[in-house]
C-alpha cells in the first residue's frame, strides 16, 4: 500500500491582519502543495506557499479587514495525507500587535513592507537622524524625505497604531 505523509501546520499571528503558516511534511512531496483556509464565515482563502527546503514550506495570509474570532480550518487539496496536525486554528480575537519589517535585510532599492499599517511611522538612521516621515502606509520605498535612495545601513522604524500604541523595529538595507 502507498505511504502518505503526516503534515504539520503551524499558524502564527504576527499582527491583526498578517498571519504566517509553516507547513512541514514527514515525506518529500513532488510539488509545492496548495494551502486553503476556511474562515469562520465560510470564506475560502488560498495561501501561496514558498518552499523552505525538501519538506518545508511557508506562506502568509494578509487580511483586508480584521479577521473575525472563531475557527479557521486549513487543508491541502490534492495531497493525500495520513494525518494533518494543526489543521484547526482557533482565533480568539484581538491581541497586541507585533510590528516588524520585511524583507530584512532588504536590498538597496527594494520596498520594505510592514506587518501592519501604522497610522504613522518615522524612520531614523543609526545616528538618530530622522530620514523619513510616513503616514497611513504599509511600506517604505527606501527613500528619504528628499526622494533619494538611502545608503546601505541599519534603520530604526518607530511606528504608532490608531490607538497611539508605539512600536519599534529595525531594518538593514544592503
Amino acid at each position: 500500500p502507498p505511504v502518505h505523509p503526516i503534515i504539520l501546520l503551524d499558524v502564527q499571528r504576527l499582527s491583526r491582519r498578517f498571519w504566517t503558516v509553516n507547513v512541514a511534511s514527514s515525506l518529500s512531496l513532488e510539488v509545492t502543495p496548495t494551502l486553503t483556509c476556511k474562515t469562520p464565515q465560510g470564506q475560502r482563502l488560498r495561501v501561496k506557499l514558498d518552499r523552505d527546503g525538501d519538506r518545508r514550506w511557508h506562506g502568509t495570509i494578509r487580511f483586508e479587514d480584521d479577521p473575525k474570532p472563531g475557527r479557521y480550518e486549513f487543508s491541502l487539496p490534492g495531497v493525500e495525507t495520513a494525518w494533518v496536525i494543526g489543521s484547526i486554528y482557533e482565533y480568539e480575537g484581538d491581541q497586541p500587535h507585533r510590528f516588524f519589517a520585511f524583507p530584512n535585510p532588504a536590498l538597496k532599492g527594494q520596498r520594505v513592507s510592514f506587518s501592519f499599517r501604522p497610522s504613522k511611522a518615522r524612520i531614523y538612521d543609526i545616528t538618530g537622524r530622522l530620514v523619513r516621515k510616513l503616514n497611513e502606509v504599509s511600506s517604505w520605498d527606501g527613500r528619504n524625505e528628499a526622494g533619494e535612495q538611502v545608503a546601505p545601513g541599519v534603520y530604526i522604524i518607530l511606528a504608532e497604531d490608531e490607538s497611539g500604541v508605539q512600536f519599534k523595529t529595525k531594518v538593514a538595507i544592503k
